[in-house]
């Protein structure tokens, strides 16, 4: 039996459709031009044949990476060398230019520069940050203690373990700057990699100044990924054919995330013994 046309699609099929797209969309934009002299065969001393095969060479890494992130993810970030998959000159290249600024000139922030050591930067995040805004309260133009140590992390330049560590910690809000973290340092192409792995995580936590706010670290990392305002700042743009794959698997996050709290709410229901139809 053939579906309605009219019936809404799963998150699933929604996730096949742009993917489908997506790889035809890639396969057109893959030919290109010929070289004028040489239209059948490429010749190894012409300049112009070099350059296309080279073109060509490039785009083919580039879809196999935005595709295959998983992959490419275990052979170069997280098995072997350690190192964190940076995009950009160093891990604050995207931080707004107006914030980076202020933080560099604040009080707190060269109170911070003394702290020399991954672990004693931890104990005073968890000390300090009390939200995850980027302006302090009431100060105008003030940084938040949030984003000062998050700036401070972006220029110790962390290891994949270190990242990894920061982002499984017990503290809320040192979670949610290992995030921060990922989101404005790593490569695009290892994007969602990292952060799949939080997509559903329920631990809860107060985001801003207004304590009845209350959100899961879950839909922190939804936030990150799906809207570019951030606290009256911008996040970096994620380039359209990465983000396309993400908006899909994140429709998929969005159903489990409802079926388990449905099934938490039914799971006092079935004892040992019950009748299943």
């Amino acid at each position: 039996m053939k579906p309605n046309k009219n019936q809404k699609l799963t998150a699933y099929q929604q996730y096949l459709n742009i993917e489908n797209e997506f790889k035809h969309q890639k396969k057109t934009e893959s030919i290109l031009p010929k070289c004028p002299i040489h239209q059948n065969n490429y010749s190894k001393i012409c300049r112009q044949c070099k350059k296309i095969r080279e073109d060509i060479q490039d785009e083919q890494v580039y879809e196999e990476r935005d595709i295959n992130m998983d992959q490419y993810y275990y052979a170069q970030g997280d098995r072997g060398n350690n190192v964190f998959p940076i995009h950009g000159e160093n891990a604050g290249a995207h931080v707004n230019a107006l914030i980076k600024q202020n933080i560099q000139t604040s009080t707190y922030y060269k109170e911070l520069q003394q702290i020399r050591t991954f672990f004693d930067l931890i104990y005073e995040v968890e000390k300090s940050v009390t939200n995850v805004e980027t302006w302090a309260i009431g100060g105008q133009g003030v940084p938040s203690q949030m984003f000062c140590c998050l700036y401070r992390f972006m220029n110790m330049g962390l290891s994949v373990d270190q990242v990894r560590s920061l982002c499984d910690h017990k503290n809320v809000y040192v979670r949610c700057i290992g995030l921060l973290y990922i989101r404005y340092a790593i490569d695009p192409n290892f994007l969602w990699t990292w952060m799949k792995r939080y997509i559903l995580d329920e631990q809860e936590l107060r985001p801003c100044i207004d304590k009845n706010v209350v959100m899961s670290v879950g839909e922190f990392v939804e936030k990150l990924l799906t809207d570019m305002n951030y606290y009256n700042t911008r996040l970096p743009r994620i380039p359209q054919q990465i983000d396309l794959i993400i908006q899909a698997k994140i429709l998929l996050a969005r159903e489990k995330r409802d079926r388990l709290i449905i099934n938490k709410k039914i799971i006092g229901l079935f004892q040992r013994g019950s009748i299943i139809r």
